[in-house]
């Protein structure tokens, strides 16, 4: 557990928080949950009692899944390599695992859902590539679309944001296949030593280089 100190942006007091800054899911499950819904890193003011996320370096690590995110915020490389500390350690079996980074929280919380639903992130990033292409035929602008779910009848179910607005999208399963489908030819094995971010830039970026090639 790490502690850190911070300070009030409303008031101006001072106060701490203990975190892990490595959260290993089969040795606390319960925590994914508070990772989720963001309680995991949220901090309360001891004066005003506002409540904040506090943005900090954080790994995932599901074990079970085969899964690390790396949340690095502000990150902007579509890469980063395995830290030394990962590594050398014999608690992490990062060769064996689909390795990614983002810069955001939602971004984190949508890779523990996708994995969740046994889903490749890869995919789910060309539903939302057709997805935009078709709200762009309609003049309108999705500036984030978030993968929420899958349910029992195998529709996936994204949140659309629209400015201030959000809206839901389902697409059915035959949606993902065809997706998967059509891109599959453009998604090259994934560097095993390094973290990636797998969004709508590394996406446009490997058709770009594909048409390039």
């Amino acid at each position: 557990m790490a502690k850190k100190q911070f300070k009030c942006p409303n008031c101006g007091a001072a106060g701490t928080i203990t975190i892990d800054p490595i959260l290993h899911v089969s040795k606390d499950p319960d925590a994914k949950a508070r990772v989720l819904c963001g309680e995991y890193f949220q901090w309360e003011c001891p004066q005003c009692a506002k409540q904040y996320l506090i943005d900090d370096v954080f790994l995932y690590y599901d074990d079970l899944k085969g899964l690390m995110v790396y949340y690095v915020p502000g990150h902007k490389k579509p890469t980063l390599p395995v830290p030394t500390l990962i590594r050398t350690k014999d608690d992490f079996d990062w060769h064996g695992s689909t390795l990614r980074v983002t810069s955001r929280f939602l971004d984190l919380a949508e890779k523990i859902r996708i994995f969740d639903a046994g889903l490749d992130d890869r995919v789910v990033e060309a539903v939302k590539f057709y997805c935009n292409v078709n709200f762009e035929k309609a003049g309108q602008t999705a500036h984030n679309i978030l993968f929420e779910e899958l349910d029992a009848d195998d529709t996936l179910f994204f949140s659309v944001y629209h400015g201030d607005n959000c809206t839901g999208l389902p697409v059915p399963m035959a949606g993902y296949l065809r997706a998967q489908s059509d891109f599959a030819r453009f998604f090259d094995a994934m560097p095993d030593d390094q973290f990636v971010m797998v969004d709508q830039h590394w996406l446009t970026q490997l058709l770009s280089n594909s048409q390039d090639a």
